[in-house]
C-alpha cells in the first residue's frame, strides 16, 4: 500500500513540476521519499527533488539530493548531470567538471554536455590564471601582512613564497 501511495505522490510531484509549483512538487517527493524502500524509485524522486532545488536555486540541497540519487545509481546520468549544475553554481567547478565528464563519457555525442565540458574548462583555466597572477599573490601577501591576526608561521611562508613571472 505505501509502495503504491508512493508511486501516486511522485506522479503528484511530476504534475506539480509541470506548473511549475517547484515547492509543491518538493513536497510531494519528500513525502513519497517517506514511504518507499523501492531503489529505483528512491533514486527518481531524489533527481526529480534535485531538479526542483535547481529551480528554487537551492544549490546546496539540489547537490546532496542529486548525490543520493547517484550513490543508489551511480550510472545516473541525469543526477550526475543536475549535481554538475549545482557545484557549478556553488563554485565548486572541479567537482563539476568531473561530473560532467562522466555523463560525457556515458553519452560522448550528447552536445550539451560536451559544451558543459568547454565551458567549465575555460572557467577552471580562468580560475587557475587568475590564482597564481603575479598581482594576486602580492595582493594576498599584502592581506596577511596587513593582518594583525595572521601567525608567524603564515607570514614567513607567504614573504618567502617567490613570485613567477609567466610569458604569455
Amino acid at each position: 500500500m505505501a509502495e503504491v501511495e508512493a508511486a501516486q505522490l511522485k506522479e503528484e510531484g511530476n504534475r506539480h513540476f509541470q506548473c511549475q509549483d517547484y515547492k509543491a512538487a518538493t513536497k510531494s517527493y519528500s513525502q513519497a521519499l517517506k514511504l518507499t524502500k523501492d531503489k529505483s524509485l528512491l533514486a527518481t524522486l531524489y533527481r526529480n527533488r534535485a531538479a526542483c532545488g535547481l529551480k528554487m536555486e537551492s544549490y546546496v540541497q539540489a547537490a546532496s539530493d542529486a548525490s543520493r540519487a547517484i550513490d543508489i545509481n551511480s550510472s545516473d546520468i541525469k543526477a550526475l548531470y543536475r549535481r554538475c549544475q549545482a557545484l557549478e553554481h556553488l563554485g565548486k567547478l572541479d567537482q563539476a567538471f568531473k561530473d560532467v565528464q562522466r555523463c560525457a563519457t556515458l553519452e560522448p555525442r550528447n552536445q550539451n554536455f560536451q559544451e558543459t565540458l568547454r565551458r567549465l574548462n575555460t572557467s577552471i583555466q580562468e580560475k587557475l590564471r587568475v590564482q597564481f597572477s603575479t598581482d594576486s599573490r602580492v595582493q594576498n601577501m599584502f592581506e596577511i601582512l596587513l593582518d594583525q591576526n595572521s601567525d608567524a608561521d603564515k607570514l614567513e611562508k607567504n614573504i618567502a613564497q617567490p613570485i613567477i613571472y609567466l610569458d604569455y
